[in-house]
């Protein structure tokens, strides 16, 4: 658990396999930034940006900089464990030698 959009930074390479859920709005990085440090160094982490903006352009930008998945708040509990447990499934599928879904 991190406090701020920079310690994830410190954090990922010591867990190798984790995902990654993040606010769009924190402090000292927000989500978008953290998205692209995430993909540039190559942590290779599936992402789900949580926000409370809802419009269409929203979400295509933060598709567009990395994010996997994109759930709006006020976050139902239940839909976020669905979302989690998908994560989960591609995960095990990379670990087992398949690919799961990619971007592009």
């Amino acid at each position: 658990m991190a406090n701020n959009g920079q310690e994830p930074l410190d954090i990922l390479p010591k867990a190798p396999d984790s995902f990654v859920i993040n606010n769009w709005m924190m402090p000292k990085m927000d989500g978008l930034e953290l998205c692209r440090h995430i993909h540039a160094s190559d942590f290779g982490r599936y992402i789900i940006l949580l926000t409370a903006r809802n419009a269409k352009n929203d979400l295509n930008h933060g598709m567009e900089v990395g994010a996997d998945d994109f759930v709006v708040k006020p976050v139902d509990q239940g839909e976020l464990n669905v979302r989690i447990r998908a994560v989960e499934r591609v995960m095990a599928l990379r670990r087992r030698g398949g690919r799961g879904p990619e971007r592009g």
